[in-house]
């Protein structure tokens, strides 16, 4: 696999959230700067030029490869009518899902240890680093 382009901004967020370049790496967080990708991955139809560039975190499942899930986090946010931004967006018509941290899934899968469940990407894995 190619590696993606991580910007500066995004990979100071992740810095800034306790995670490695070494963890960071092994979760294959990029930015995506292309809006009709972001549109792709969210499952949109109309693309929101506003929402790129994005960190884009990508999902995996427990056989530790990568699904076809991912969730961004726009560096210009849409803001509600109340003012609230949406940090976080996940695809359209999709229901929450459980981020398993790539190194962390043999722990996972292991019955006899302790689990540990947080609400967030970023902190599951800085807790499972």
């Amino acid at each position: 696999m190619a590696k993606r382009l991580l910007l500066p901004q995004h990979l100071d967020d992740l810095r800034g959230s306790g995670l490695s370049d070494a963890t960071i790496a092994a979760a294959r967080f990029y930015s995506e700067t292309d809006p009709r990708e972001v549109a792709r991955l969210l499952n949109r139809k109309r693309v929101d030029e506003s929402l790129a560039p994005a960190l884009v975190i990508p999902f995996f499942g427990l056989d530790g490869e990568p699904t076809d899930f991912a969730r961004v986090k726009p560096d210009r946010p849409p803001v509600d009518s109340k003012g609230k931004a949406a940090k976080y967006l996940q695809p359209s018509e999709t229901p929450l899902r459980a981020y398993y941290p790539p190194r962390a899934i043999v722990l996972i899968l292991n019955p006899a240890g302790p689990l540990i469940i947080v609400e967030g990407e970023k902190k599951a894995l800085a807790i499972a680093s």
